[in-house]
């Protein structure tokens, strides 16, 4: 039907090969997209910090256990805390962790 010389088979071919591949990553792209967008912002379980344990204060993004131990001694010793700059009066704790947990954190049921 076609007389196509080896070379223009082989271009073909690789045009071919990219085609699938450039739609296999748009459409994983848009698979991502939606994924994404189906996790609602309000089903992220905030942790109320005054009153979560040692372990879930570990969890929160540059809180280790002795930062969160720490914590529990501040809360309980001195006081409860009201906002999130609160957490700066914790040894080892900086501006840059508050700001950090602040989206993860409440301070009220």
């Amino acid at each position: 039907m076609f007389c196509l010389t080896d070379h223009e088979r082989k271009v073909l071919i690789l045009l071919f090969v990219v085609l699938i591949l450039g739609s296999a990553v748009k459409y994983f792209n848009l698979y991502r997209a939606r994924v994404e967008d189906n996790i609602a912002p309000h089903t992220v379980k905030l942790i109320n910090i005054n009153t979560a344990s040692d372990a879930e204060l570990a969890k929160l993004p540059g809180i280790g256990p002795a930062s969160a131990k720490r914590i529990i001694d501040y809360r309980t010793n001195v006081l409860h805390f009201y906002s999130a700059d609160d957490l700066k009066r914790v040894k080892g704790v900086s501006q840059s962790v508050v700001d950090r947990v602040k989206p993860k954190i409440k301070f009220e049921d």
